[in-house]
């Protein structure tokens, strides 16, 4: 689930909605495509994910981050 924020995100959602999973990895280290490519801060607390309640998955995109880094094809 390191691919970036979306890839994180429907993970946590998945993770949260099955009764087989109880683990979801997070990368603490550097990974702009998780902790820039949104909005919204990721925290852990006590080794726990708050499972966001905002509309779809839960995170906005960040329109400074794609400003940023687009490129021309």
């Amino acid at each position: 689930l390191w691919a970036g924020a979306p890839c994180f995100f429907a993970g946590l959602h998945v993770c949260a909605a099955s009764p087989a999973s109880f683990t979801v990895e997070y990368s603490l280290g550097a990974n702009p495509m998780i902790h820039d490519l949104i909005e919204e801060t990721v925290e852990a607390k006590d080794g726990m994910i708050a499972i966001p309640e905002k509309p779809g998955l839960g995170f906005t995109i960040s329109e400074r981050f794609l400003e940023a880094n687009a490129q021309r094809c």
